[in-house]
């Protein structure tokens, strides 16, 4: 199966029942900039928590963009 979510050019991320991220394919990898072994069964509020910040760092007063 990875073999071929690997091959899609969008991305996927697989969430399993405890929350936690459970695959994620190379398209996914690349657009949200982390390697597999940092998100790989970490809860998925704590591997992608990085995209939180920055969107609210980009949201920002301070932040003229």
């Amino acid at each position: 199966m990875e073999i071929i979510l690997n091959s899609l050019d969008q991305g996927i991320v697989f969430i399993d029942e405890k929350d936690s991220v459970s695959l994620i394919n190379a398209v996914a990898r690349e657009l949200l900039a982390v390697h597999r072994t940092e998100v790989l069964g970490r809860p998925v509020a704590k591997a992608f928590s990085f995209l939180l910040i920055k969107r609210l760092t980009a949201n920002s007063p301070s932040n003229p963009h």
